[in-house]
This record gives structure tokens, C-alpha cells and sequence, in this order.
């Protein structure tokens, strides 16, 4: 029987041979004639190859309990034995495959354990072993499947068809099937398909997916535009650049999808550890095999840690990966969960950053016989049916007083004015204009003493911008808009500062007022102003040299220098491209606490994953003394080994348990 079950092995090793290789082959050739392929079809294939992953995983793990079953029922029904030597022999392959002609490491201690078992009629022990792994593995490989489906599908949300112009008329197309050179035809509330440029007509875009900007973009003929980003009036037509998979945001979801197998340091130390020990282990286990017998010499050989420490470490990882996607903190760079610990200084962009993306009015202003509330009651009628971020904070100060349009008051007649305002008629009787001070003047209209002295205080302080409110060419008021300091910074610097940061700054290209005011509020005791991006990573550079660790926390390209630089980056969900690729850190629901969050799960990343590895080095111990002194064989290790196995499985699965009862708490160590 034993030679039948090595003819078997062998047999089955050479036929998955010959099959990876005529399927290496056929590949080989299909490559050499699709060598012109677009790149859009390369990128396709990436998530095919994550799906045969995961068939592979499922595949192996149903045979191998098929093998359990067929190795438990054979001494019953001997008839089964060479069902059960192909069942087993099969699910010796992912490990027969995994052993390198060159070293001895730890992949080739378990195909020799399990094959020793297998080949001396241990045939339960052999299946048993190779269950427990494919189990590690499918535990794994699930969870990165999960993570990076969620990655894939976070820019996702853009168009399937657009609407291209042939032969004077519009024609729905498939994404897919645009051409550079194409005209795409994009309405008001529509979303932009491609990256391109406007030959005709003019529009205000949305552009925050991809730029950050919170002020909608005018587009005009000859300027470019950009897929995802969003038309809020108007109408374009658009010549084709790029489309698909090679637009702007694709390839930042392309770059956000890439798979995260990080290793952290203390997981690669305890895998080199383990591959190292590998050697004297397999000595150990020969020169003992004539004193101890051949299944405790086997038992030897399965005294390392190495696969436990692969799946027990990947597995800590992905969690505390998931945990934080959880708290809508995506972490593209896992060594982010490694480095952050160590953080002492952070820098904070001020504007877009530390303020809010949506403006506010904290002033309005009157003049001639009208009143504030009249004012404001002009402009919010004006701008009703707009849809940019001044329109939206207008409306939004007009229902916090408790102003009602009337029906009767509300404009008819509405003109935006790409890059000067809004023009409305109200009952056919009132001309309204609500813009800058450029419009006023191309209009004709004086502007008032006291309206032009806040204008020059606006200009001179450059905390705020001013709007100017005409009824009938005549000035009724202004309104002063400002964004205002995000809501979570004053609890978010008062954590940073119970932990101990050795330094919080703000780096501003404002003007000093501004930025010194801010500061104070805030509390943060260093602040840089008028700071050029080149400025921005020297200052960076500096306090690395003084022996800091730099985390920077910006939204914009005169920001991307300076991330680069930094030891850790942040940005925000709807940053400009550049801040976004750069970013090793997005908080996808722009909330600054979540840096907090962070120092919590690099903390509790460290010390799990350190528990886990004692783990791995008792089972490791308690398995070679059990051997070596009371000659135990792999059934006891086995039985051991699961239930190890099993606690630290439940030990590193306990933040994805959290999860699943929708705990809002994150663990970690409180400094």
C-alpha cells in the first residue's frame, strides 16, 4: 500500500505538472498574439485574476473536506483506499508547488510532514493538516477579496454610456467604445464620461470628486474637463481624450484597488524567524529519527510557526484594515499602521483642510433704505434656483433668520453670468444682481462708501470674500462669506495634545493675519505663512532633520510636495488627483478625528499581532518538547495545533467581530 500511495502522489504531482504547463503554454501564446492589447484590457484582467484566487481557495477547500471524509470512512470501508490516496494527494499540491529547488524553508517542512503522514497510512492526519491550512488561507484570501471590492467600487460611481454627436446627431454609446476624437454631448445634471476638451459651449462644474474645489468651475470652449465631475448648468460638447479605464479617476481607482499584501515588521520578523529555524529543525528531526521513530520525527517537523504566523499576522492586518475602512479611513499604504505610532509632528493645510468645504454668510450689509433682511431676502431670490456652494450658503442664512420668499417675489428671468453673478427679474419689475464687484461695474452701478471700505477690508484681511447685492442699478447691501473652521478641529487638537504631540502647525499660502488668527483659536502654537509648495516640503524636510516624524495633512496640489516628504500623508475624500494619489492616508468622510483613530489602531495593530507571534512560539515549543520527550506524534500535534489554531483565530478575528455588532468604538492602547 505504501507504494501504491507514492505511485499515486507521484503520479498525481507530475499530471498537475504537465497541466501548469501546457496552461503556461497556451498563455504564452495568446500573450504573443494579443501583444497590442490597450492597456484599458490589461487592467480588466487584474480582477479575473483575484476571482481564480478565490475558485482556487474554494476549490481546494471542499476537496480537502472530501479527503477528510474518504480518509475517515477507509478503515471501515478499505474498498475507499484509493479514492483516499487521490483525495489526499491532490491537496498535497498547493504545498507540493509552494517548496522551493533551492532553500529550505518552511513550505517544504509541511509538504514533508503531511507527505510522511500520507505515505505511512496516517492517511485523517494528512487530510486533516491540509484542511486547517486551505481553511487560513480561504480565511484570508476572503477578506482581502472583501477589502479590495470595496476599494474597486469608491470612485466607481461614473457613467456606462454617453451621448456622442455623429452626422448632426446624438447617439447613445458604451463607454467602452469612445475614441479619442469623439464629440460627447453632456447636459445640465449630467455627469462628464471623459476627460477631454470643451469645443462648444459653456457650463459651471462641479469638479470636487476629483480637484476638492468647492466652488463650481466655469468651462468655456478650449478648456478641459474631466471625467466624474459633474455639470451643474449649461450644456457642452466635448472632444474626446481619454475614456474608460485610462481617464483621471479610473486610475485613481486603479491605484486605490491594487491589492495591500503588507507586511509589517514584526510579521516579516517572525516569517524569517520561522524560514530560518527551518533548516535546524529538519536536522533536528533527522538526526533524531532513529531514536524517537519516524511520526514523533515527523511531529518535529511540524513544530513551525511559519503558516500560523503567515495567516494569524495577515489576518490582524486586513482587520485593523477593515476596522478602519469601517470608520471611513481608507489606508492605501499598510506600513501607515507601522509608522503611525511613531508620529510626533503633525502639519495642517489650513485652507480646505481646516476649514469646511462649504462657505457660510457671517455677515450682511445694508445701505440706502434697505434693510439686512431685505438684502439677504433679494439675493436668496435670486439665487433660489442655483445649485453652487455661494447659492446654497444664501438659502441657508436666509432659513436660519426665518425669511420667506414669497411666491410673488421669487425671480423669473435668470442669468448666470460666468464669472460675475446671477441676473434676475422679479415680477417683471425688478432687476436683481448679486455678484462681484466686477459685474456691478460692468453694469454701470456705483458702488457706496461704506460698501467699498469692507470690500478693502475683505481684500487687505483675505480671511473672506464679498458679494454685492443691486436692486434697480443700485447697491441695497453686500454679503460676507467665509469658510468657517471645521466643527471636529477644536476636540481633534485637544486629543492630539493629550497624547503628547511634540508639535502641531499650520502651513498656509494665506497672508499672516489669517493665518495667526487661526492659530490662536485653535490653540496651535506654530504656523507658517505665505508658504510657496516648495517651501512647504523643505519645512518638512526640516523638522525631519531635527528628528521628527512628520505626518502632513492636506487636499491640494501645492500640497502634494510636502505629503511626499512627510514620514505619513492625509487627505480627504474629494482632495484635487494629485493629493489624492499621493495620499497614504483618505478620510473618506472628511473628518479629522480619525486621526486619533489612528494612533488608536496602530497601537492595537502592534500589540495583537505581538500576541499573536507568542502564540505561534508556545505551540512551537509545546510541540517540539512533546516530541523530542514524550514521543508524540502529529495526531496529538494536530489536536493541539487546532486548538491553538482556533484561539488565535478567535483572538485576531475579534476586531472583525466588533464590526459585525456595529461597535462605533475602536479598540486601542489610550496613551
Amino acid at each position: 500500500m505504501l507504494f501504491l500511495g507514492l505511485e499515486i502522489l507521484g503520479g498525481t504531482y507530475l499530471v498537475d505538472r504537465g497541466v501548469k504547463y501546457y496552461k503556461r503554454r497556451k498563455h504564452l501564446r495568446q500573450r504573443l498574439l494579443t501583444a497590442d492589447l490597450a492597456v484599458t484590457e490589461q487592467t480588466a484582467d487584474e480582477p479575473d485574476e483575484n476571482k481564480k484566487i478565490q475558485r482556487e481557495a474554494d476549490h481546494y477547500l471542499k476537496t480537502s473536506v472530501l479527503a477528510v471524509g474518504a480518509a475517515i470512512v477507509t478503515p471501515a470501508a478499505p474498498i475507499l483506499l484509493p479514492i483516499t490516496y487521490a483525495a489526499v494527494s491532490y491537496n498535497l499540491l498547493p504545498k507540493l508547488r509552494k517548496i522551493s529547488p533551492n532553500k529550505v524553508d518552511n513550505n517544504l517542512l509541511n509538504a514533508m510532514v503531511i507527505t510522511t503522514c500520507y505515505l505511512t497510512g496516517h492517511y485523517s492526519i494528512a487530510a486533516s493538516m491540509s484542511l486547517v491550512s486551505h481553511v487560513g488561507n480561504k480565511l484570508v484570501n476572503k477578506l482581502q477579496d472583501q477589502s479590495e471590492k470595496t476599494l474597486h467600487n469608491l470612485f466607481a460611481d461614473r457613467p456606462t454610456s454617453a451621448w456622442v454627436l455623429q452626422d448632426g446627431q446624438e447617439i447613445a454609446v458604451a463607454i467602452d467604445k469612445l475614441q479619442p476624437g469623439d464629440i460627447v454631448v453632456v447636459n445640465g445634471g449630467e455627469v462628464i464620461p471623459v476627460d477631454g476638451t470643451v469645443s462648444e459651449g459653456t457650463a459651471l462644474v462641479d469638479q470636487r470628486a476629483l480637484t476638492g474645489e468647492t466652488v463650481p468651475a466655469e468651462k468655456a470652449i478650449g478648456e478641459s474637463v474631466f471625467a466624474a465631475t459633474l455639470i451643474i448648468s449649461g450644456k457642452l460638447s466635448i472632444t474626446v481624450q481619454q475614456a474608460g479605464e485610462l481617464t483621471t479617476i479610473a486610475q485613481i481607482n486603479h491605484i486605490l484597488g491594487q491589492a495591500r499584501n503588507y507586511k509589517g515588521q514584526a510579521q516579516s520578523a517572525g516569517e524569517t524567524l520561522a524560514d530560518k529555524a527551518a533548516p535546524p529543525i529538519l536536522l533536528l528531526s533527522g538526526v533524531t529519527l532513529p531514536f524517537i521513530g519516524i511520526m514523533p520525527a515527523a511531529s518535529v517537523l511540524f513544530s513551525s510557526p511559519g503558516n500560523m504566523i503567515k495567516v494569524l499576522s495577515s489576518l490582524q492586518t486586513i482587520n485593523h484594515l477593515a476596522l478602519l475602512f469601517n470608520q471611513q479611513v481608507l489606508v492605501k499604504d499598510g506600513r501607515v499602521l507601522e509608522d503611525f505610532k511613531r508620529i510626533d509632528t503633525i502639519l495642517f493645510d489650513k485652507t480646505g483642510t481646516l476649514t469646511t468645504e462649504q462657505p457660510e454668510v457671517i455677515n450682511v450689509f445694508s445701505c440706502a433704505s434697505a434693510t439686512e433682511d431685505t438684502v439677504l431676502a433679494c439675493a436668496a431670490a435670486a439665487e433660489a434656483k442655483q445649485t453652487h456652494p455661494l447659492a446654497m450658503a444664501i438659502l441657508a442664512k436666509a432659513r436660519q433668520k426665518g425669511i420667506e420668499i414669497p411666491e410673488h417675489y421669487t425671480a423669473d428671468n435668470v442669468h448666470y453670468h460666468l464669472g460675475f453673478g446671477v441676473e434676475a427679474t422679479l415680477d417683471s419689475q425688478q432687476t436683481i444682481r448679486v455678484g462681484s464687484q466686477r459685474m456691478m461695474t460692468q453694469a454701470g452701478i456705483d458702488i457706496p462708501p461704506d460698501i467699498q471700505q469692507q470690500l478693502e477690508r475683505v481684500h487687505q484681511d483675505g480671511n473672506s470674500s464679498l458679494v454685492l447685492v443691486a436692486v434697480n442699478d443700485e447697491i441695497s447691501g453686500a454679503l460676507e462669506f467665509d469658510f468657517p473652521v471645521r466643527e471636529e478641529i477644536r476636540d481633534m487638537i485637544s486629543r492630539l495634545k493629550q497624547r503628547g504631540l511634540k508639535y502641531l502647525g499650520i502651513v498656509s499660502g494665506d497672508q499672516q493675519a489669517p493665518t495667526e488668527k487661526l492659530a490662536r483659536e485653535l490653540g496651535i502654537e506654530h504656523c507658517f505663512y505665505n508658504v510657496l509648495p516648495q517651501d512647504k516640503a523643505g519645512l518638512v524636510e526640516r523638522l525631519q532633520y531635527e528628528g521628527h516624524k512628520v505626518c502632513f495633512v492636506g487636499d491640494g496640489v501645492n500640497d502634494s510636495l510636502a505629503m511626499k516628504q512627510a514620514n505619513v500623508s492625509i487627505s480627504m475624500k474629494g482632495a484635487t488627483s494629485v493629493a489624492t494619489d499621493l495620499a497614504q492616508v483618505i478620510l473618506l468622510d472628511g473628518s479629522l478625528l480619525h486621526i486619533d483613530d489612528l494612533f488608536k489602531v496602530s497601537h492595537n495593530l502592534e500589540q495583537s499581532i505581538r500576541q499573536s507571534l507568542m502564540f505561534c512560539g508556545t505551540y512551537s515549543m509545546v510541540t517540539l518538547s512533546s516530541a523530542l520527550l514524550f514521543l508524540l506524534g502529529p495526531a496529538y500535534v494536530l489536536t493541539f495545533g487546532s486548538v491553538q489554531y482556533a484561539a488565535a483565530l478567535t483572538h485576531a478575528m475579534r476586531s472583525t467581530k466588533k464590526l459585525a455588532n456595529n461597535s462605533n468604538h475602536i479598540p486601542g492602547n489610550e496613551q
